[in-house]
């Protein structure tokens, strides 16, 4: 998959998450800007759980705060085995 491919389907998903709560709408509103404005999506994605982080210390994170936090930083083997087997040949 193309990196622009990546970015469209990220900024695809983050636009169909419907959240309540105004700081979470605003934390999906600039990653999507930052998808927008060039940004890669891996940076975008560590904001994402950065700033989802902060309101779950501060319990002000929804469930579906908590859903997409731990959708993002559940570790993906597939890839990160891919990338780790690179480095060792």
């Amino acid at each position: 998959m193309k990196s622009s491919d990546k970015k469209q389907s990220l900024k695809e998903e983050l636009q169909k998450i419907q959240f309540n709560k105004l700081d979470e709408k605003q934390i999906i509103n600039t990653a999507i800007a930052r998808l927008e404005g060039g940004q890669r999506d891996r940076m975008v994605l560590v904001y994402l759980a950065q700033q989802l982080r902060k309101l779950a210390l501060e319990r002000n994170l929804s469930k579906e705060g908590l859903d997409l936090l731990t959708r993002i930083t559940r570790p993906n083997f597939d890839e990160d085995v891919a990338f780790s087997s690179i480095t060792w040949f």
